[in-house]
């Protein structure tokens, strides 16, 4: 049995919600459109007519820095909403480990979970993340915690033992039906026409 308690720190919360971030759908064409309204009103300004008279490029590149800015305001708003939701998670933890499973306590509760509740596990350069599922999260353990690199590979190893992804599930295919015999041609004539 291992008994670790720790705190984790808001740089390891930052990892952890870091590690699985990409651009979402909605933005990669916004922030297309904005490069490309840089672009374009860099490029009229540059080779446009020698008059002052435009002032279309000067609108392409404020429109398009508007939509840059616009997705980097955005982006920063969504993680500090997640960073806000994650906040319980810089209280006080145990995590109590043994050969049928953790036990996971903080402040206001527990958690009990088998080594079979597990989906995989995670290493990122500071933390050890335990899947409940392919995106649901569990346990979340900073490798500080452990008091020296022999019991990280003593818990990695165990976690490599204990949390196997279960196999894939076998293709369900409907066997093929046999060709069912071509009826007379008789048999399908209504009324006894010829």
């Amino acid at each position: 049995m291992v008994q670790i308690q720790f705190q984790l720190g808001r740089d390891e919360l930052i990892e952890f919600l870091l590690r699985g971030y990409s651009v979402p759908d909605w933005a990669r064409p916004l922030r297309i459109a904005g490069y490309s309204g840089v672009a374009a009103g860099v490029l009229l300004l540059v080779i446009g007519p020698g008059g002052s008279g435009s002032i279309a490029p000067i609108l392409l590149i404020a429109l398009g820095l508007f939509v840059l800015l616009f997705l980097v305001w955005r982006g920063h708003s969504d993680f500090e909403k997640a960073l806000a939701a994650v906040q319980d998670d810089l209280q006080p933890h145990t995590i109590v480990i043994n050969d049928d499973g953790l036990r996971w306590s903080v402040s206001h509760g527990f958690a009990e979970y088998r080594w079979e509740a597990f989906d995989h596990f995670l290493e990122t350069p500071q933390l050890l993340v335990l899947y409940i599922s392919s995106t649901n999260t569990g346990p979340i353990i900073p490798k500080r915690a452990l008091p020296d690199a022999q019991e990280l590979a003593a818990l990695r190893k165990l976690l490599t033992e204990k949390i196997t992804r279960p196999p894939p599930a076998f293709p369900v295919v409907m066997p093929a039906r046999p060709a069912e015999p071509a009826a007379p041609q008789e048999a399908r004539r209504s009324g006894g026409e010829p």
